[in-house]
């Protein structure tokens, strides 16, 4: 199911919602004024980074045995 962000358009209420696509926004209701005026907000997707979000080794280098050819890697061949 996909997450979906609401307002409540009476009292402005925000929150994410988990609704399978055949739930019209009509038939939800507000958790805070208990009102059933709900409207889907525009949702941006994530960013998409070009660069490894993997965190380099501790020590600089990748363990033992020859280089294996990492840009961090420091070991001696």
């Amino acid at each position: 199911m996909p997450l979906y962000e609401y307002e409540c358009t009476n009292c402005h209420h925000r929150e994410e919602k988990l609704v399978r696509q055949s739930v019209s926004s009509e038939n939800l209701q507000c958790p805070k004024c208990q009102q059933f005026t709900l409207s889907r907000l525009i949702s941006v997707p994530a960013q998409v980074s070009s660069h490894s979000a993997a965190p380099l080794p501790l020590g600089g280098g990748c363990g033992v045995g020859p280089p294996c050819g990492a840009p961090w890697c420091q070991r001696k061949g």
